[in-house]
């Protein structure tokens, strides 16, 4: 080591400990400066020394060194006091209570208990706590400290280095700040949310009485109007759906983004259903009012799901779990309302489990078959066509009614592969029924195709795949599609459609009027066959109600030359008013159910509607 380093340290004694932290690298950097220094100026030893000692007041630290005593009294502070803090070195060597004044408030009792450990143990001081600078500032001190003693072994002298870490400080909460909250709305993410929760069920364990609720809030039909308004217009009104649920619970609870267009809000003292409903309440009232993106006027609603604490016994996962099943069942009933957990739900649930994983075995093992119901001819009551309609044998269950997996097999996707078999097995069977039945006359096919299946970009390749092999004419098969999926999105629903139509499909609107009021849209889209919903075929029975929404739909689907087929026809009534009012196809029980296959055999060797049409 450099000579004039050497005096300088052991005049400080342990201050510059190379054994400490940090300090050894400090240490052999000054020592290299200092021979470097000698080397290029050719000065004296002593130049050396001053050159040191004026590196060693240049360090990024404050140097000090205080006596113990009855008053501990620092005698030396290092000018790097007026960087940092903004003091003169003498304000704390002339004042015995400088360091305890300047401490931060919060962190005075623990940088005490530190030096005060310190000075009993002799163990080096190491404590991080604030400082208020001359201008008021906050700095964040990373103190590193260590006790001299006498020769009967008290502390009499403490030696350190104060340095600012305040950058650190900031960059590490920057950090955690980042890594605990949502970049878009600023709101707490799933991590701080899981920890608030955990606290919520920590204070249920200490005090028996408390409650508290977690709500999960999701916007209605957010991915419609996200393509409506542009992704940047989605990331604004996620904003300031933030700001507005922020606004819209109380100072103790909180809000968090977890996740695309979901929410979660953790609402303390909250043990009833009418104490949730009001917060729900809130929660509605405030995404109700219009939201201003760009100059236009936006319109939202949201489902809630709502799960109560039952005491120390919650767990995180359930809570999450049940109030996310709640938000569930609140879109499935119609959205823009909320629901509240209970054991019935999880029931449900459960269920839904069972049939997914039943379903997908089933697809597995085949054990999906067609049933087909016949659409006749209103006029001369011969079968035109028939539909395909999915039932599901299962080893166990038997025949199992569609409302009972159809639903879970479109929320999961399944509907997809399960489409797939229906359609393939139809065609075949259809193909064969032609060569039998349908030399003078062919027998059309209706399938029914999902919203999933829709819009997957590989739709008509799939459907050249299953249609060729099986000998059946595209021009016999007409897709039946709600208008609610070509009212999603009208732009895309037109492409897609000319495209099945290129392959000479035919297309079939189903469950007409039950979706929007669209009369003035069906012009727009190359629409072969429109199902009148067998909702207004039932109320054809009482004057004036269906009557002229039917006579409408016939009126307008002829004039775009479009066929007209009712669903639901039930009785001889009903069958008499729809040819008065020209509709000249229709389906119902008066004619057949759904039949299996060698039930519909028998039907079509006859080729001729049900015996009472043919009297």
């Amino acid at each position: 080591m450099h000579p004039s380093l050497e005096k300088i340290i052991s005049q400080h004694g342990e201050l510059l400990d190379c054994n400490r932290p940090g300090v050894s690298a400090l240490v052999t950097a000054l020592d290299a400066a200092c021979y470097e220094l000698e080397f290029t100026s050719g000065g004296a030893n002593g130049e050396s020394e001053g050159i040191a000692s004026l590196l060693l007041e240049r360090v990024p630290a404050i140097i000090y060194a205080a006596e113990f005593g009855p008053v501990s009294k620092c005698f030396y502070a290092s000018p790097q006091i007026r960087d940092i803090l903004g003091f003169e070195p003498t304000d704390w060597t002339n004042d015995p209570g400088f360091w305890f004044d300047h401490v931060h408030p919060e962190d005075r009792d623990r940088a005490i208990d530190a030096d005060e450990h310190t000075k009993n143990t002799g163990d080096p001081l190491r404590v991080e706590y604030r400082m208020i600078a001359r201008d008021g500032r906050v700095v964040w001190i990373r103190d590193e400290g260590v006790v001299v003693r006498d020769s009967v072994g008290r502390a009499v002298m403490i030696h350190g280095l104060m340095y600012d870490i305040t950058e650190q400080k900031q960059a590490k909460e920057r950090l955690l700040h980042d890594a605990t909250h949502d970049a878009l709305t600023g709101l707490p993410n799933r991590v701080l949310l899981n920890d608030r929760i955990e606290q919520g069920i920590a204070r249920a364990r200490r005090e028996t009485e408390h409650r508290f609720a977690v709500f999960c809030v999701g916007i209605d039909r957010f991915k419609v109007i996200n393509e409506s308004i542009g992704p940047s217009g989605g990331d604004q009104l996620l904003s300031e759906v933030a700001t507005r649920l922020r606004q819209s619970v109380r100072p103790a609870d909180s809000v968090a983004r977890i996740g695309g267009d979901e929410f979660a809000l953790v609402a303390e003292g909250v043990s009833s259903k009418d104490e949730a409903d009001i917060i729900a309440g809130r929660v509605h009232a405030a995404l109700a009012r219009p939201f201003c993106l760009n100059e236009t006027e936006i319109f939202i609603t949201a489902s809630i799901g709502i799960a109560i604490s039952t005491g120390g016994d919650d767990s995180r996962e359930a809570l999450l779990r049940n109030a996310d099943i709640a938000l569930h069942h609140a879109k499935r009933a119609g959205k823009a309302r909320h629901e509240i957990f209970d054991a019935v739900m999880h029931t449900a649930v459960v269920k839904q489990m069972q049939i997914e994983t039943d379903l997908r075995r089933a697809i597995e093992r085949d054990e999906f078959e067609v049933h087909y119901q016949p659409i006749v001819s209103l006029h001369t009551g011969s079968i035109d066509s028939v539909e395909a309609l999915v039932r599901w044998r299962h080893p166990d269950r038997g025949l199992v009614p569609p409302m009972d997996f159809i639903p879970v097999a479109e929320e999961t996707g399944l509907i997809a592969p399960i489409e797939r078999i229906v359609m393939a097995k139809s065609c075949r069977q259809l193909a064969e029924w032609n060569a039998l039945y349908g030399q003078q006359s062919p027998i059309s096919l209706s399938v029914n195709l999902s919203a999933r299946r829709f819009v997957q970009g590989d739709l008509v390749k799939e459907l050249i795949n299953i249609i060729l092999p099986s000998g059946l004419s595209p021009e016999l098969i007409k897709l039946e599609i709600t208008e609610t999926v070509i009212m999603n999105d009208p732009d895309v629903a037109v492409q897609m459609l000319n495209e099945l139509k290129a392959l000479k499909l035919r297309i079939s609107l189903d469950d007409f009027g039950t979706g929007y009021s669209s009369l003035s849209y069906l012009h727009k889209f190359p629409i072969d066959v429109v199902k009148i919903d067998r909702s207004f075929v039932k109320m054809i029975d009482t004057p004036g109600q269906g009557d002229e929404i039917v006579r409408t739909v016939v009126h307008l689907a002829h004039n775009l030359q479009m066929n007209v087929v009712a669903e639901g026809i039930e009785t001889e009534a009903q069958l008499e008013r729809l040819r008065e009012l020209g509709c000249e196809f229709g389906q119902g029980y008066y004619f057949a159910k759904p039949l299996d296959t060698a039930a519909m055999v028998q039907m079509l060797s006859h080729r001729v509607g049900h015996k009472r049409l043919a009297a």
